[in-house]
């Protein structure tokens, strides 16, 4: 809220009797000298207001009431209006004005010729919104006096954050004012409600339904189990192959078959049987030449050569004497 020191070309009529009701402030658009301007565009409101504060309107001398009294100086009252004695008429707003013996005595004087309102008006739209005070004056549009931010006359600019709040909110004790501290607050707030927004966006149930989610990841479970299947069935296959050609081509004992596929059982003991057999020599002879002789003991001494593949697939002498 801003208070605008208007001096008006308002005259009372020095002809007859002391004035009485005044025009407070004029209606609709009002000019200044300047080429400011301001709108009484809701007299009504001005006067409710005024009627919340209770307080009675003083009038005082060119304006002492923030020029003056602000500072501790003397600041005399020429009339009072009584807030029960304020009126709309065709726009404007009128006031009654009771006269104290100082005022009564500089009008009749003739020492005071206009009267000057100073109100509240809304910095955005220039619409009035309060009547502060009246004065007695000798100046026409006194606008030369300062437009005030509040209603605290000595404040003609914003006072200066605390020092420890301009701190912590990263802002210069010296200069910064309560509108840069509501930006800076209002800025951490943004950022912080963005940052809690992304942490709610990471939470699966908050992404997606959890039912979803929960589907979702049984289908993806299911397609991890047959793809582990199909590959377990895939080298299942691949090392009876393997073991059952070994079989047939006679380098590995029909009995040690089982053994040899167990030794199959992942892919790195498939590669490795895989590269023994490709090196290992037959261990039954296709032709026992035996010519109706009679068949060498079951303790005959293994070879050398039949001892190492032995070793290699874990047979024993007794396993190769069996199938030779």
């Amino acid at each position: 809220m801003a208070i605008q020191t208007l001096a008006l070309n308002l005259q009372y009529d020095t002809s007859g009797d002391l004035p009485s009701w005044l025009m407070l402030v004029p209606a609709g658009h009002i000019q200044g000298r300047d080429n400011r301007s301001w709108i009484n565009d809701q007299p009504e409101a001005v006067i409710a207001y005024n009627r919340a504060l209770d307080r009675d309107i003083v009038f005082d001398f060119e304006h002492a009431t923030h020029l003056k009294a602000s500072k501790g100086e003397l600041a005399p009252a020429s009339g009072w209006i009584k807030i029960s004695e304020i009126e709309v008429r065709d726009g404007a707003i009128w006031g009654r004005v009771d006269w104290n013996e100082t005022g009564r005595s500089a009008l009749e004087r003739k020492e005071y010729r206009y009267y000057s309102p100073a109100f509240l008006y809304d910095a955005n739209s220039d619409r009035i919104t309060g009547i502060h005070h009246i004065a007695l004056t000798n100046r026409h549009n006194l606008f030369d006096l300062p437009a005030l931010n509040n209603q605290l006359p000595h404040e003609e600019k914003p006072m200066a954050l605390a020092a420890a709040l301009a701190l912590a909110l990263g802002l210069n004790a010296e200069t910064a004012t309560d509108d840069d501290a509501v930006t800076a607050i209002n800025s951490i707030k943004t950022e912080k409600n963005t940052l809690a927004l992304n942490a709610e966006q990471f939470k699966a149930g908050k992404v997606v339904p959890i039912e979803t989610h929960n589907l979702a990841l049984n289908r993806a479970e299911e397609a991890e189990g047959k793809i582990l299947s199909m590959n377990q069935e895939g080298l299942k296959n691949k090392s009876e192959a393997l073991i059952n050609q070994a079989v047939e081509d006679k380098k590995i004992a029909p009995a040690n078959r089982d053994h040899f596929l167990g030794l199959c059982s992942d892919d790195a003991g498939y590669t490795q049987v895989e590269a023994l057999l490709g090196k290992a020599p037959k261990i039954i002879a296709d032709d026992t030449n035996l010519d109706g002789k009679k068949a060498v003991p079951e303790n005959v001494a293994l070879n050398t050569e039949q001892e190492t593949m032995a070793n290699a697939f874990g047979n024993s002498a007794e396993d190769l004497n069996k199938h030779s």
